[in-house]
């Protein structure tokens, strides 16, 4: 039985350090780099320890998910190609949303001809047929946005 709470214990600890790593990527992600301040990184990130961050951070750049960079000002933590693909789903989350507003350009663009060539199609349907797929889409874009604000508070 003690095996099991043990194993708890360690799964719980593995997926409170899981949540530091994603959101240190993707606020680095978002930034495009950021300064090798860890103490700066804790602050914004909103953690009252620097060690979790600073462990987190070493991880991550020993399992090459991020690398230092040197830039003119000081060093920069920056994300690697693996570091990209590991946030990637989250990065490409607006994708969706966009997707469904351009498709939805097409049948505005048929209901424009169809109104300016006055052909006997109701033209309205294609109407109210965009504006509900690009509500769709816009809507995606805004529980996009707040699931950034939840999970990584961006």
């Amino acid at each position: 039985m003690s095996v099991d709470a043990g194993d708890s214990t360690n799964e719980d600890r593995s997926l409170r350090l899981l949540q530091p790593k994603l959101r240190i990527l993707y606020y680095i992600w978002k930034r495009s780099g950021v300064r090798d301040n860890i103490s700066q990184i804790s602050r914004d990130l909103g953690y009252q320890k620097d060690s979790w961050i600073n462990e987190s951070i070493h991880s991550l750049i020993d399992d090459k998910f991020l690398d230092v960079q040197e830039r003119k000002d000081g060093n920069y933590f920056v994300l690697t190609g693996k570091g990209r693909r590991k946030i990637a789903p989250v990065a490409l989350s607006w994708l969706m949303p966009l997707m469904i507003i351009v498709v939805a350009l097409m049948p505005w663009s048929w209901a424009m001809d169809e109104m300016v060539y006055k052909i006997a199609v109701q033209p309205w349907i294609f109407v109210v047929g965009t504006i509900a797929i690009m509500g769709i889409g816009v809507f995606l874009f805004y529980e996009v946005r707040m699931l950034e604000k939840e999970y990584f508070g961006a």
